[in-house]
């Protein structure tokens, strides 16, 4: 300490520069946490006027204008952001700051915040600035930040914490003593120091995309059966985690009411039976929801069968590709011209809590079922692109022993793996592949297939750190396909996880299939292009025969093998513009 020495806080943004200012006096312990601005300096005016720019009492909030000598003459080529901030009052011309504060009994200013800064959360509003001040309060906090940030639709805020590091759980129950509990922060995380901009402000923006560490109990316990697993799962996925222990209290870790509730609605979708809000509330665990429905018996269920269009006569039915779902329909669809009605399959373990199939007959038997019940009788067309072309075999091959009419049979530039390598004893995992490859093969289709446009992109995908354990190689799978829009913005670790699951159970189902004959015609929408070569590795390790003119179909049927040729690659052809080609080929196939 310097004797004599007086702190001023002084307050004025670029606009104004300097405008007022407030000494610091007296014994430092005893200031506020949160000092006053203090008042205007000589020639500057500052008011707190609500929206209708009336001035507000003392105490009341309202936003902080200022005036007079200080006053920039406006936006140097933005009248627009001129007219917007520097205003002509009835106190005469003055400047919008954006800023919130209140006036006290002695005529100095608070602020307390950015009006931008103010958040909705529960149907509150609440500003961050509030939150601070509670949050210096506390024992071993030195700084401390609160922003919003957004899980699906629900707002829900976040501090950031530098200090003598005590558990989050703790820190939120002692919040609890002081504010409402819609102002308590869903997450708090500690860290070494808060981020700053170039110029040395705090950067609100890093905060906003930092990704938030998992927080679970010590020893998190595993799934103990399927309704375990399944609830687990459903909330990681609410919650935005990557993980959790069964036994974790979801409120502890940053569940809202409405996050909560949205467990219940979707666990309510997943097991067909109402769930009562009260018993999540009572034990708000993932155990707790199993144990009430496992005494329920209630069972999961799951559609594959996805109707993407309307229509009337005999349907078409497209299988999914190895990653499982069938968004990469959609465009096709579109294009397709007249009225029958198109189903999708989609694969089970894609929809949370489900366990993908391991076999193409498996899949083949349970979408045969699903097939049946839109369409009872043949005869029968089936589609897949890619791996899903396998499966649509089977079902032909199926339907045919079974003595039910099958009329077309199309696979999408899907490619047969050559027997010999399938007879093959020493492959691993059938494919030929170790486990990081099968996950880097995943990552690269992953990327590939969620790209938007005409084109995918020309450079090979980042490699995965070989360094990473398991589970940070599933977060930088998440991070990085996140940043580049193919997956939304917050996913989780655990649903890439999820993914990856669907993809390598379809690749070890696509190496242990061996294809019959078909007593029918087969056609075969082949690629123009040559396959990409960044799928040539893992063709070959699971002997695709993709150099082969007829893409290893030759001999596969008793009736006429027919390929017709389509603009695009592998990857290509499904989007657009290319797709409108595929899309008419299928018109003509199926001429109805």
């Amino acid at each position: 300490a310097l004797p004599g020495l007086v702190l001023e806080n002084q307050y004025g943004p670029t606009e104004t520069h300097l405008a007022t200012a407030y000494p610091m006096t007296g014994d430092p312990q005893a200031w506020p946490s949160l000092p006053p601005i203090g008042r205007a300096i000589g020639g500057v005016r500052v008011l707190v006027l609500d929206g209708d720019l009336q001035q507000v009492p003392e105490g009341t909030p309202g936003e902080i204008y200022l005036g007079g000598v200080c006053l920039a003459d406006g936006y140097d080529g933005r009248p627009d952001l001129t007219g917007e901030r520097f205003l002509e009052t009835p106190y005469g011309r003055l400047y919008r700051t954006g800023d919130l504060g209140f006036v006290l009994p002695r005529g100095d200013v608070v602020c307390t915040g950015r009006a931008d800064a103010q958040v909705k959360v529960r149907g509150f509003r609440v500003e961050p600035a509030e939150v601070e001040l509670a949050l210096t309060g506390l024992p071993g906090v030195r700084e401390t930040a609160v922003v919003a940030r957004r899980r699906g639709g629900d707002a829900f805020l976040a501090a950031f914490c530098v200090g003598e590091r005590t558990e989050p759980a703790q820190v939120r129950r002692r919040l609890r003593a002081v504010l409402p509990e819609y102002m308590v922060p869903s997450r708090v995380q500690w860290l070494p120091a808060l981020p700053l901009t170039p110029s040395g402000k705090r950067d609100d923006l890093a905060l906003q995309a930092m990704p938030l560490d998992t927080v679970t109990s010590a020893v998190p316990r595993p799934p103990a059966d399927s309704y375990e697993r399944a609830m687990a799962e459903l909330i990681a996925d609410v919650l935005e985690l990557s993980s959790l222990g069964v036994d974790d209290n979801v409120f502890d870790l940053g569940a809202t009411s409405l996050s909560a509730l949205r467990v219940v609605v979707l666990a309510e979708r997943r097991f067909g039976t109402s769930v009562p809000l009260s018993v999540f509330a009572e034990t708000p665990t993932a155990a707790g929801l199993a144990a009430w429905l496992r005494h329920n018996h209630a069972a999961p269920a799951f559609d594959p069968l996805v109707e993407l269009r309307r229509g009337c006569g005999r349907p078409l039915f497209l299988v999914h590709p190895i990653g499982g779902n069938v968004l990469c329909y959609v465009p096709l669809v579109r294009h397709l011209p007249g009225k029958w009605p198109v189903y999708a399959l989609a694969a089970a373990g894609t929809a949370t809590g489900t366990e993908p199939l391991r076999t193409v007959g498996d899949m083949a038997e349970a979408y045969l079922e699903a097939i049946r019940r839109v369409q009872p009788d043949g005869p029968y067309t089936v589609a897949g692109w890619s791996f899903g072309g396998f499966v649509a075999f089977e079902l032909a091959a199926r339907l045919q022993r079974e003595g039910a009419g099958v009329e077309n049979v199309i696979l999408l530039d899907t490619v047969a793996l050559d027997p010999e390598h399938l007879g093959s004893a020493d492959r691993e995992h059938s494919v030929g592949a170790t486990p990081d490859a099968v996950l880097t093969w995943f990552f690269w289709e992953l990327l590939l297939l969620g790209h938007e446009g005409g084109a995918a992109p020309s450079a090979v995908p980042p490699a995965i750190p070989p360094e990473l354990t398991v589970a940070e190689k599933f977060e930088f799978i998440s991070d990085h396909a996140a940043g580049l829009g193919v997956l939304p913005t917050g996913a989780s670790a655990g649903l890439v996880r999820r993914l990856f699951e669907v993809y390598q159970a379809n690749l070890q189902a696509t190496g242990d299939y061996r294809p019959g004959v078909l007593d029918c015609d087969l056609t075969l929408i082949q690629s123009a292009l040559p396959l990409p070569e960044v799928l040539w590795a893992m063709h070959d390790a699971g002997g695709s025969r993709y150099r082969d003119p007829a893409n290893g179909w030759s001999g596969r049927t008793a009736g006429r093998l027919n390929i017709i040729q389509v603009p695009g690659d592998h990857l290509t052809m499904m989007k657009e513009p290319q797709v409108d080609a595929v899309a008419a080929a299928l018109a003509d196939l199926i001429g109805r």
